[in-house]
């Protein structure tokens, strides 16, 4: 049994990016671009079936190496574009099972200027501890953001 977490808990990152805010926002809801960096350091995802409305979803397929890493589930609750974009989430292990426990997304979106971006990332209610605790779900979006910086800026597929 993972160990519990305040609700109030929560992981906050927040990164300048040199690209206008529409860009990074569309690189959230676009399942195309979502394909190329979405994932920590080492995973990649293979396939993203998305609504991108509010009510909508998306199935996020991810492996790491040839193996089955899982799966990630967004139920999109408020978009903004591209100022704002709020979606629950819940984690699926090797095999699918999503867990019962959803957690929460929320991302930012300010314009620095007329191509740079500052994105605030929070993802909050995490409820009973995820693999790695707070810890790894910091590191594996810190690393999903250096990989969508990447393509972002310099064009990078960060998942091939």
């Amino acid at each position: 049994m993972s160990p519990s977490t305040d609700e109030s808990e929560a992981v906050r990152i927040v990164r300048s990016i040199a690209v206008p805010a529409e860009k990074v926002y569309d690189a959230f809801v676009n399942p195309e671009q979502l394909l190329r960096w979405i994932g920590p350091e080492g995973y990649s995802a293979t396939e993203v079936e998305m609504d991108p409305t509010v009510g909508g979803s998306a199935d996020i397929s991810i492996i790491r190496g040839d193996e089955d890493a899982g799966s990630f589930h967004w139920e999109f609750i408020e978009m903004d574009p591209p100022r704002r974009l709020v979606f629950s989430f819940a984690f699926g292990g090797p095999g699918g099972e999503l867990e019962a426990h959803r957690s929460r997304m929320t991302l930012e979106f300010r314009e620095q200027g007329p191509e740079a971006t500052e994105l605030t990332l929070v993802h909050d209610r995490l409820g009973a501890a995820p693999p790695g605790g707070h810890v790894g779900v910091t590191t594996g979006w810190t690393q999903a953001l250096v990989k969508l910086v990447q393509y972002l800026e310099e064009g990078e597929a960060g998942n091939t």
